[in-house]
């Protein structure tokens, strides 16, 4: 596996499962990051929720405007973090931490 392929593969593993939650530190811009779309190649199609299809990442608050940027979770003032689930949004949090260059980032969903 290539590392332009890690997308891919963690999207190829999570469409196996009806519910789920995953993300991490993935060391790529969103697709609609402004004034950066260099990267947006690497991400599958139907891994960012777009409106109707994919996973909805922590930032991603307004289901029929779905933007696929978010919040800054890194000292360099960019967001490489993220958290996806297929479960119903209540509210995302990203906030500084005082032990890494990186925001922690929680995700608050409905599970049952």
């Amino acid at each position: 596996m290539d590392a332009d392929d890690q997308l891919r593969e963690i999207k190829a593993v999570v469409d196996g499962y009806d519910h789920v939650a995953f993300g991490g530190d993935f060391t790529v811009v969103p697709p609609d990051w402004p004034a950066d779309s260099s990267r947006d190649w690497l991400w599958p199609s139907g891994l960012y929720f777009d409106g109707t299809t994919g996973y909805r990442e922590c930032d991603q608050a307004d289901v029929a405007h779905p933007q696929r940027t978010g919040r800054s979770t890194t000292v360099w003032d960019v967001k490489s973090d993220y958290v996806f689930s297929t479960r119903p949004w209540r509210w995302c949090a990203v906030g500084a931490s005082a032990y890494s260059d990186h925001a922690v980032v929680i995700y608050s969903m409905r599970i049952a």
